[in-house]
């Protein structure tokens, strides 16, 4: 199975579960677990902000894990492709040199 496929399948299925009742019930609860309406700036205390954003990157990865569409999968990959050729062009022309 290639990225792609196995992308959409990661993708489908975190939809699937927190697509449910019971699953946005877990969703809701992990968002509220994560604070992620509050401000993670803890003044005197960068330990305690990075320990919060830290905890906040896994609701805001959920939140763009559930709102991805296999569309969204593909332009990335597409680009990411693109992206990939230019910079392997980029090494060969700077080895010929």
């Amino acid at each position: 199975m290639d990225i792609s496929n196995l992308w959409r399948k990661k993708i489908k299925s975190y939809q699937k579960v927190f697509g449910s009742e019971e699953g946005r019930i877990v969703l809701h609860d992990l968002y509220k677990l994560c604070k992620i309406n509050n401000p993670s700036y803890v003044e005197n205390s960068p330990d305690k902000t990075a320990f919060n954003e830290g905890v906040k990157y896994v609701a805001y990865y959920l939140k763009n894990t559930l709102k991805q569409s296999t569309a969204d999968i593909d332009k990335f990959l597409e680009e990411y492709d693109k992206s990939a050729k230019r910079n392997i062009l980029k090494g060969v022309n700077n080895v010929r040199r």
